[in-house]
């Protein structure tokens, strides 16, 4: 598997052992976490609860205070984590 493949394979893990109810969706507190677990050697990981809010409210579009794997990637992909490769979905990926 190339970098892009494991680290959204790696992220896709994290969302699932985070999301501990299945529901598919993260609150906050747990996106953090799954931000901070992705980046953990980052400036990102030092940023504040407040600094976070900040960035959840621009995607959390429908307002719902929680965030699907996709609205994730989204966020991770803008945040532009260094030394981590941006995350897509490979439709054709075996």
């Amino acid at each position: 598997a190339n970098d892009v493949q494991s680290a959204f394979m790696r992220a896709l893990n994290l969302f699932q052992e985070i999301d501990a109810d299945g529901s598919g969706e993260l609150d906050k507190a747990e996106l953090k976490q799954l931000i901070v677990q992705m980046a953990p050697e980052t400036a990102l990981a030092q940023k504040s609860d407040a600094w976070f809010d900040g960035v959840f409210k621009q995607y959390d579009t429908d307002e719902s205070g929680s965030f699907t794997f996709d609205e994730f990637l989204g966020i991770y992909n803008d945040l532009g984590v260094p030394g981590m490769p941006a995350l897509q979905y490979h439709k054709d990926a075996s």
